[in-house]
């Protein structure tokens, strides 16, 4: 009678699974737990649970539901948190996480960095390309900058013009091979891109000693060897590719070219090839490349290097140059002859018509493509205009040119030094994903302690999320990484980390009452099935 009893009281409740089987694989092969618990230990007795479980929790979270860190409890319960990681949602409050926030900022470098040599020793991850930059996390409401010992949260630049915002500048490095993040660095809100990439190149010199790769180049936009930085890199003998900095002397450089030395380089993009097949040559986004040597000297040891100065030409920059040089040229026109019919009525001076014109051409920016003549005539002001046919031949001249400087031996082609630099993407993509789908801006953290080692544990996230996009991509996908079934009328896509976390968004498990254990896992459609099969243990458990 009693055992009949127990099986009226077993009953069978559905919980979300998603993506956390997928997951916590990666987490286990990447031995988050085991490191964290290394570096933060806790006295026995004294929590139910390490840093690195909250460490893990906190992951997954991000994954599957990345709100602000809110009332992680309600989480855990819908997900099937308890069978997967053993961990009691009612024990998952605020002040638990914060604590673990605390004990992991100590040591973020250390964490990071042994989890980076993890990832590339499970996953065979190639170290021959990293893109470095720059970006900035934005913050909301009140906070301290209580810990002189952590980045402080100030005013400064960033991509979006938005000074009035407090941020932190955060620098990442991003592997060529699967796009995956492997190291990231937090600064003050009001440093400048320059002072920061060096650190962070810092710490892939830390990875490169352990993982010895035969060849690192560091791939970075021009604050890559401004302010010195190009030296530094120099002396220790490390491989780049960067944009050189635009300024008055490149105009120069670039008059100095001969028409005829131009070489066209066979580089086209993936879309690019797609629309050659049915774009008129006249519409192909062609480059050519001029290559000059040159050398810096380094004024301290008296040494001096040499490296390769490119010169690439666009075809599709020189037709939005010459595009964008005649629409403004056009509009300050019509703007010109509104002051020549204002004169006398609104312009009563010369000094106020040459004003005025001034600031027109300045504002356009095509002060240098107009003759400009403003007298007086009889007592009345007056302005006449002419555009200037060889201000306008030496713009079209060097329109759509930029600089790549490196130094990559001379057996690589410029074609290959260019490929390079149009890899640059791969870092700015992650950066999307890291305040996209992982959501983590803007922060609402109120310690700047507590916002860095945040920004430690998305960073890991966004490696998972990495990590589980190159795993799908080079076991479903075909040679380039396409797959059918990640996006409507079964297109042939990459998938992505979103797209693979919303295809297991449906997945759920059946879970006795009382038993923390999966009975079964439902809703695993024939591409979910597939994704779980080569990114998690799901299919055996």
């Amino acid at each position: 009678m009693a055992d009949s009893t127990r099986d009226l009281e077993r009953t069978e409740i559905s919980k979300r699974l998603g993506a956390l089987p997928v997951v916590k694989k990666v987490l286990e092969k990447l031995r988050i737990r085991e490191i964290v618990d290394r570096h933060c230990p806790i006295r026995e007795g004294v929590a139910d649970y390490t840093h690195g479980q909250m460490v893990e929790i906190l992951i997954a979270n991000r994954l599957t539901a990345p709100h602000p860190l809110y009332r992680f409890d309600l989480w855990a319960e819908e997900f099937a948190v308890t069978e997967l990681f053993k961990v009691d949602p009612a024990k998952l409050n605020d002040d638990r996480l914060g604590r673990t926030l605390d004990a992991i900022a100590c040591c973020i470098d250390e964490i990071q960095m042994e989890i980076a040599i993890d990832a590339v020793r499970c996953y065979g991850l190639s170290l021959e390309q990293a893109h470095l930059d720059i970006t900035s996390f934005m913050f909301e409401g009140v906070y301290g900058n209580d810990d002189p010992a952590y980045p402080e949260v100030k005013r400064g630049y960033n991509a979006n013009g938005d000074f009035k915002r407090k941020q932190v500048r955060t620098g990442q490095a991003v592997l060529k091979d699967g796009n995956v993040p492997i190291y990231h660095k937090v600064f003050d809100g009001n440093r400048t891109d320059s002072n920061t990439l060096m650190q962070v190149f810092e710490g892939l010199e830390f990875l490169r000693a352990h993982a010895k790769p035969k060849e690192m180049v560091h791939v970075g936009d021009s604050k890559l060897l401004a302010a010195g930085n190009m030296l530094f890199l120099l002396n220790r003998g490390v491989l780049f590719v960067a944009p050189g900095e635009r300024g008055k002397g490149l105009a120069t450089q670039l008059m100095d070219l001969k028409e005829e030395d131009w070489i066209e380089l066979p580089y086209a993009s993936e879309s690019e090839i797609l629309k050659r097949k049915k774009a008129p040559i006249e519409e192909w986004n062609r480059y050519w490349c001029q290559e000059t040597p040159a050398t810096i000297t380094d004024p301290e040891s008296g040494q001096t290097f040499q490296y390769r100065r490119l010169t690439i030409r666009s075809s599709d920059e020189i037709r939005a140059s010459r595009k964008n040089r005649e629409r403004q040229m056009q509009k300050a026109e019509e703007e010109l002859k509104k002051v020549a019919n204002g004169i006398g009525r609104y312009y009563k001076t010369e000094q106020q018509v040459d004003k005025k014109v001034s600031s027109i051409l300045e504002a356009r920016r095509v002060t240098d493509y107009f003759k400009v003549t403003v007298g007086t005539r009889e007592d009345r002001p007056y302005v006449e205009w002419s555009q200037d046919s060889v201000a306008i031949a030496q713009a079209e001249k060097i329109s759509g040119c930029y600089q790549l400087l490196t130094n990559l031996p001379d057996k690589r082609t410029a074609n290959e030094v260019l490929t390079i630099q149009k890899d640059q993407y791969r870092v700015e993509q992650r950066f999307e994903n890291w305040k996209g789908p992982l959501e983590v801006c803007p922060i609402f953290l109120h310690s700047n302690r507590r916002i860095a080692a945040l920004l430690l544990v998305t960073a890991q996230a966004l490696m998972v999320f990495s990590l589980i996009e190159r795993e799908v991509r080079r076991e479903l996908g075909d040679k380039d990484g396409y797959a059918i079934g990640f996006i409507g009328e079964r297109r042939k896509s990459r998938p992505t980390g979103t797209t693979i976390l919303y295809v297991l968004r449906v997945v759920a498990a059946l879970i006795t009452s009382g038993e923390p254990k999966i009975d079964r896992v439902l809703n695993i459609p024939p591409l979910v099935r597939r994704c779980l099969l080569y990114t998690s243990d799901a299919a055996d458990e």
